[in-house]
C-alpha cells in the first residue's frame, strides 16, 4: 500500500492505473483493501492530502509570527 499511497499523492494517475501498477487487476478489490489497510478510500486519501498540501501552501504565504519570549 505504500506505493499506492505515494502514487495517489504524487501523481495524477487514475485509481485503476494505480491498482494495476501495484498488482491488482480489479480496482474495486484494490479500493476495498486500501480502505481496510489505510482507513479511508483511495479517493478520500488523495483528497485529504491535496487539502492538507493546499493549506500548507496558503500558510506559507504569510510571515511567521516573531516570538517575543527569549
Amino acid at each position: 500500500m505504500t506505493e499506492a499511497k505515494w502514487s495517489l499523492t504524487n501523481t495524477e494517475l487514475s485509481q485503476a492505473e494505480i491498482s494495476w501498477r501495484v498488482g491488482y487487476e480489479n480496482v474495486d478489490h484494490f479500493a476495498k483493501l486500501f480502505l481496510r489497510h489505510v482507513g479511508c478510500s483511495p479517493s478520500d486519501y488523495r483528497r485529504q492530502f491535496k487539502n492538507c498540501f493546499a493549506e500548507q501552501e496558503i500558510l506559507s504565504e504569510f510571515p511567521q509570527p516573531v516570538s517575543l519570549v527569549g
